[in-house]
């Protein structure tokens, strides 16, 4: 299973690990393995870092949960876009490394994640089965979270449609 923190930054956040290693001089770490500088990010940070990204993680479950056809797909575009320009930002400012540490071993703090991920996930699967009501811009900016191209979409729809 993906840590919350993985979900959200995707590939990006697995990775963060290794370049907070090697910013250190120290090698490189292994997936699944945490650095010892993870655990010195303080407390209190942990504790910000952490509602910051259920804020947003919440924030984009309410946009994505609003899409419900062609218009509100095309009105969630600008601010799911911007709200995920805010997501990056926070991954290039917080230690992945140790925000996975800290929500994954603190009571009470994981599960309301993995419960927020999976609402998620079921309207990001929503919105897929549903062809993004037609908006390819909001597919487009889905795709990385999905884990698709936005180009093999178009590619999958438009032979699919040949086939019609």
């Amino acid at each position: 299973m993906l840590s919350p923190l993985a979900c959200c930054f995707g590939a990006d956040a697995r990775a963060a690990g290794s370049a907070a290693a090697q910013d250190d001089a120290a090698p490189a770490v292994a997936p699944g393995y945490v650095s010892v500088a993870a655990t010195e990010v303080p407390a209190e940070t942990l504790r910000q870092w952490t509602a910051e990204l259920q804020q947003a993680l919440s924030r984009q479950l309410e946009l994505v949960s609003g899409v419900r056809d062609a218009g509100s797909a095309s009105a969630a575009v600008a601010p799911l876009g911007a709200l995920l320009g805010e997501m990056g930002a926070m991954q290039g400012r917080m230690r992945a490394d140790a925000l996975r540490v800290y929500i994954d071993n603190t009571p009470d703090v994981k599960a309301p994640f993995i419960e927020l991920l999976q609402q998620t996930a079921v309207q990001f699967k929503r919105l897929s089965d549903a062809d993004f009501y037609g908006c390819a811009p909001l597919r487009a900016l889905l795709a990385p979270q999905l884990g698709t191209d936005a180009g093999d979409d178009e590619a999958a729809a438009a032979g699919e449609a040949a086939d019609r």
